[in-house]
C-alpha cells in the first residue's frame, strides 16, 4: 500500500464530508496528524500481508516451521492405487527377489449361458440356445525372480501385495515364473586394430543380453527430476519403497514378443572398436545350422530370450585375420559387467519434494500507532507530565479511547492474518473465523476500560456468534474441498431442510474428516478389500474405497464392517440389599468415563434394552436433548422423550454452557461410532464365482433365444450395495434419493451397481451368510460351497423396502400423513 495514495484518498473523504467546517488541512491540524499516522499504521499492515504465504503460515508453529497448516506433500496426495497394468508391475518389482514382472489377462474361466432354462453351466450345451461367458475383471501374473530369489517366497509376498492393492471387481487366479527361451548368436565382426578382443565380446553378450531382457532401474527423485519428469508423472501411480520407475524403462522391458536382427546389428556397432558387421544370424537352438538368415525371430508366448553364451560362436577380424576371444577372461570380464549393472540398479531412497519452510515473523505483534505521535499530544510511551491539569489528562484520556477504536482494528488485523494457518486448518477444534487481540501497547489502558481483565472475551464475543462461526466455518472447508474438485453442497441442503434437529456442527466435522482422509479417500476410490485377511474381516475398516468415499460423503463415521441390525447394547445388573434383580444401562468411552446413565431401574434385561435403544435414538438427535441450569449457577442435560420424560442423563455438571455444549458433542460423536445402525455392505460378484463341486451360479435372467445373453453375465463388473433402510436418515426417502444418486456417481464407470434397502429380519440373514462365507473364503480351504451358496440365495432373494404409506383419495388425503407413491413407499394399513 502507497502511503501518498491513502493520505490523498484521505483528504477526498474529509473534504467530501465535512468541507462545511474543516478547511485547514495543512500537516499541523491535530486531525492530518491522526491521518497521516493511520495511513503509516496501514502500509504496515500492508507490509506484513505481504510476506511470503510461507512465512504466513508458519506462524504460531516455531522457528523453521513448513509452509502449510495441513496440506499434503506431493508424495501423500500424488501418489494412487494401481491402476493401469504398469502400476501394478510397479508394484510387483518393488518387491525383493523380483526382477520384472507382467499381467496377463486370465481367459481360463468361462461358463456358458443355457438360455432355454435361463441359467448357467460349466459345460457347453448340446442343440440349446446358449453363448460362452468368459469372465473378465482376472488376471494372472508371470515374474521374473533373482537368481538368489527363493520362488516361494517371493510369490507370496507378491499375492500378499496384489491382494492389498486389488481393485473392485478384480482378482488374480495365477501367480508363475517367466519361463526362459534360449538363442544363439552367430556373427563375424571385423574390429579395430588395437580392440580388446575379450572385451568386446564381453560387451556384446552383455549389450545384447540387455537387449533381450531390458533391466529396469530404481531411480531416485533427483535422477526423475533431471530426465525432465514434471511431479504428476513422477509420483502418478502406487508409492514404491525402493524409488521411482521410470514409465518409459518399464515400457521397454516389456516381454519381446520377437527380435529384430536389425536391432541386434545396431547393438553391435555401438560397442567402442567395432568396425563392420560383415555376418550375423540368431535362432533358437534348433535352427542354428540352418543356413539362412531370418530378419525376424519370434519368441514363444511368456517366455524370456536368453543367449547361450556357451554355444554363441563369434569371429573376430583384424586386417582380414581370423581371431577368437579367451572364453575364461570374456567370462571373468562378463561378470564385471553384470555386477557393475547390478550395483546401478539397486534401489534408491523413495522421496518427497520438501515443503516450502517459514520464517516466523511474529505477525500478530501490535504496536498501537498512538506511541508514534508527537509528544505534546501526552498519549504515547512518555505520557503527560506530572504538573498537567486534570483536564488536560481527561482530554488525553479521551482521545486515547477514541483511537482505539481504530488501535483494535489494526489490531485484530494482523491477529486475524496471524491465524491464516487455523483458518484453512482442517482441525474439528477451531472454534473462531474471527481473531481478536487485546490493544495492550498503550500507556495505561487498564484505565480505558470498564472490565480490562475480561476484555479479549468480550471483543470476541462480539465479533462472533455460533450461527456466524458456522457459516463462516463451512466457507473455508468449502473452499478447501473445491480445491480438489469435491462439493458438499447438495448434501448440506439435504440435512438443512431434512435433518434440522441434528447438531449444525455435525456439517462441520464431516466435511474436516473428509478432508483429513483426503489422501486417502482420493488414491483408494476404485480399491477393493483385502479378503485373504482372515482376522480383518468383520469389525473392521478393511473395506472397499468406494465404501469408504461414499460413507464421508454421507456423514457415516462408522464405516466398519459390522453388524448393522445386532448391534450390542450392554446393560448391568444393579447389586443392593433388597434382593430384587434390577437392571440399568449405561453408555462408556474408551477411556472409562460413563458418558450417559439410565434415570431409572428396570425389572428386565429386555426392558432396560428396549429403553437404551430409545435413549441413544434420542441422544443422537437435538431434539433429545434437555438443557438445564442450577440454581447455584451450573449446566446439565438430560435426555427426554417425547413427552418430555427423562429417561438417561449425564451424571455431571459443567462451570459453563460451552463445556456443557463440548459434551454433548462428544456423546454425539462417540453414539454415531458405537451405535449408529448407519452403514452399507459392497458385495463383489466376481468374488462369488464358483470354484468347487457343488457350489451354485448366480441366477441370470435372460430371453429364451439370448437375444440379450450378451448382457447376461452376472459376474463380471457387477456389484450388490447392501443398506439399512430402517435407519433414521435412510427411511427419509429424499435422503434415500441422494444416497443412491451418490453411490451411482461415485461407482467406477465400467461397473453396474445394484442398491438394495433391506429390513431388519433381511439384514440379519445376509450379514450372517456374508460373515460366514468371508470366514471361508479367507481360509483357503476347500468345502466352503454350503456358505457361498446360503449367501447366493440370501443375496438372490434381497428386495428394496420402503416407508409404510396409505392410499387415498386426490381429495381426502389428510394432512402430513404418508400417502402412498408407486416405487416409493410400501402399502400400509390406516390406523384409527
Amino acid at each position: 500500500l502507497d502511503y501518498e495514495f491513502l493520505r490523498s484518498e484521505g483528504l477526498k473523504y474529509i473534504e467530501q464530508l465535512s468541507s462545511r467546517i474543516w478547511t485547514d488541512y495543512n500537516i499541523h491540524d491535530p486531525g492530518i496528524t491522526i491521518l497521516e499516522l493511520l495511513c503509516y499504521a496501514i502500509t504496515d499492515i500492508g507490509y506484513r500481508t505481504s510476506f511470503p504465504i510461507a512465512d504466513i503460515l508458519a506462524e504460531g508453529r516455531g522457528e523453521g516451521a513448513d509452509g502449510g497448516p495441513e496440506f499434503p506433500t506431493a508424495a501423500e496426495i500424488l501418489p494412487m492405487r494401481p491402476v493401469t497394468v504398469n502400476d501394478y508391475r510397479k508394484l510387483l518389482i518393488d518387491i525383493d527377489g523380483i526382477r520384472n514382472a507382467w499381467l496377463r489377462e486370465h481367459t481360463g474361466t468361462s461358463y456358458y449361458l443355457d438360455c432355454s432354462e435361463s441359467g448357467l453351466s460349466r459345460k457347453p450345451l448340446q442343440g440349446a440356445a446358449s453363448r460362452k461367458i468368459t469372465l473378465g475383471g482376472l488376471y494372472d501374473v508371470v515374474i521374473d525372480l533373482e537368481e538368489a530369489a527363493d520362488e516361494k517366497t517371493v510369490k507370496d509376498a507378491a499375492r500378499e501385495r496384489l491382494h492389498e492393492n486389488r481393485n473392485l471387481c478384480e482378482d488374480f487366479v495365477d501367480i508363475k515364473t517367466v519361463k526362459e527361451q534360449e538363442f544363439i548368436l552367430c556373427a563375424e565382426v571385423e574390429l579395430a586394430a588395437d580392440a580388446d578382443i575379450d572385451l568386446i565380446q564381453a560387451r556384446i553378450f552383455h549389450e545384447v543380453q540387455r537387449y533381450l531382457t531390458p533391466p529396469i532401474r530404481f531411480r531416485s527423485l533427483k535422477e526423475m527430476l533431471d530426465r525432465g519428469k514434471r511431479t504428476d508423472e513422477i509420483f502418478n501411480g502406487p508409492i514404491l519403497r525402493n524409488g521411482f520407475i521410470d514409465d518409459d524403462e518399464l515400457d521397454e522391458a516389456s516381454l519381446r514378443e520377437c527380435i529384430h536382427l536389425s536391432d541386434v546389428i545396431r547393438i553391435l556397432m555401438a560397442v567402442d572398436g567395432v568396425r563392420a558387421v560383415r555376418d550375423i544370424k540368431i535362432t533358437p537352438p534348433g535352427e542354428a545350422e540352418d543356413g539362412g538368415r531370418q530378419w525376424t525371430v519370434d519368441v514363444e508366448k511368456d517366455h524370456k530370450p536368453v543367449l547361450d553364451r556357451n554355444t554363441s560362436r563369434i569371429v573376430f577380424y583384424k586386417d582380414h585375420l581370423p581371431f577368437r576371444a579367451d572364453e575364461e577372461r570374456t567370462g571373468r570380464l562378463l561378470r564385471c559387467l553384470e555386477a557393475l549393472e547390478r550395483a546401478e540398479e539397486g534401489p534408491a531412497l523413495t522421496e518427497d519434494l520438501p515443503v516450502p519452510s517459514g520464517n516466523v515473523r511474529n505477525i500478530r505483534n501490535y504496536y498501537s500507532f498512538q506511541n508514534h505521535f508527537p509528544r505534546n499530544y501526552g498519549i504515547g510511551e512518555a505520557g503527560l507530565p506530572e504538573s498537567a491539569s486534570n483536564e488536560r489528562k481527561a482530554q488525553a484520556r479521551q482521545l486515547k479511547a477514541y483511537l482505539l477504536f481504530f488501535d483494535q482494528l489494526l489490531a485484530d488485523y494482523l491477529a486475524q492474518l496471524a491465524n491464516l494457518r487455523r483458518l484453512f486448518s482442517t482441525d474439528e477444534e477451531i472454534d473462531r473465523t474471527y481473531f481478536t487481540q487485546v490493544v495492550d501497547s498503550v500507556r495505561d489502558v487498564e484505565a480505558l476500560y470498564k472490565d480490562y481483565e475480561n476484555l479479549g472475551s468480550a471483543i470476541q464475543a462480539m465479533t462472533e456468534d455460533e450461527d456466524l462461526f458456522i457459516k463462516r466455518r463451512n466457507r473455508f472447508l468449502d473452499h478447501l474441498i473445491a480445491r480438489f474438485a469435491e462439493s458438499f453442497n447438495e448434501y448440506a441442503w439435504i440435512m438443512y431442510t431434512r435433518r434440522q434437529d441434528r447438531d449444525p456442527r455435525d456439517l462441520i466435522r464431516t466435511k474436516t474428516d473428509f478432508l483429513k482422509h483426503y489422501a486417502e479417500i482420493g488414491s483408494n476410490r476404485a480399491g477393493a478389500f483385502d479378503y485373504t485377511k482372515s482376522g480383518d474381516l468383520w469389525n473392521t475398516y478393511n473395506v472397499s474405497g468406494l465404501e469408504r468415499r461414499v460413507a464421508h460423503l454421507l456423514g457415516i463415521r462408522n464405516y466398519k464392517r459390522r453388524n448393522l441390525f445386532g448391534i450390542k447394547y450392554e446393560v448391568y445388573q444393579e447389586k443392593d440389599s433388597d434382593g430384587v434383580d434390577e437392571y440399568r444401562f449405561r453408555v462408556v468411552d474408551d477411556g472409562g468415563k460413563i458418558l450417559l446413565s439410565s434415570s431409572t431401574r428396570y425389572a428386565t434385561k429386555e426392558e432396560a434394552v428396549r429403553e437404551m435403544k430409545l435413549a441413544l435414538g434420542l441422544a443422537m438427535t437435538r431434539k433429545g436433548y434437555e438443557l438445564k441450569e442450577t440454581s447455584d449457577g451450573r449446566f446439565y442435560f438430560n435426555i427426554t422423550d417425547e413427552n418430555g420424560e427423562v429417561i438417561a442423563r449425564r451424571i455431571e455438571y459443567f462451570d459453563s454452557e460451552r463445556k456443557r455444549d463440548e459434551a454433548i458433542r462428544y456423546l454425539m460423536d462417540f453414539l454415531f461410532q458405537h451405535y449408529s445402525d448407519e452403514g452399507l455392505f459392497v458385495v463383489e460378484h466376481i468374488l462369488l464365482r464358483p470354484k468347487g463341486p457343488g457350489e451354485e451360479f448366480l441366477p441370470v435372467c435372460v430371453a429364451a433365444d439370448c437375444s440379450d445373453g450378451e448382457y447376461a453375465d452376472p459376474y463380471s463388473f457387477r456389484i450388490s450395495i447392501v443398506l439399512p433402510a430402517w435407519s433414521e436418515r435412510f427411511s427419509d426417502m429424499d435422503f434415500r434419493r441422494f444416497v443412491e444418486k451418490t453411490i451411482r456417481a461415485e461407482t467406477p464407470a465400467h461397473i453396474l451397481p445394484r442398491i438394495c434397502w433391506v429390513n431388519k429380519e433381511q439384514m440379519a440373514e445376509f450379514e450372517n451368510a456374508y460373515r460366514e462365507w468371508l470366514d471361508h473364503r479367507a481360509s483357503g480351504k476347500e468345502g466352503g460351497g454350503d456358505a457361498l451358496n446360503k449367501l447366493i440365495d440370501i443375496l438372490s432373494s434381497l428386495k428394496s423396502v420402503y416407508p409404510e404409506a396409505v392410499l387415498t383419495g386426490c381429495t381426502d388425503g389428510t394432512a402430513g400423513e404418508k400417502t402412498f407413491i408407486l416405487d416409493k413407499s410400501n402399502l400400509g394399513t390406516r390406523k384409527e
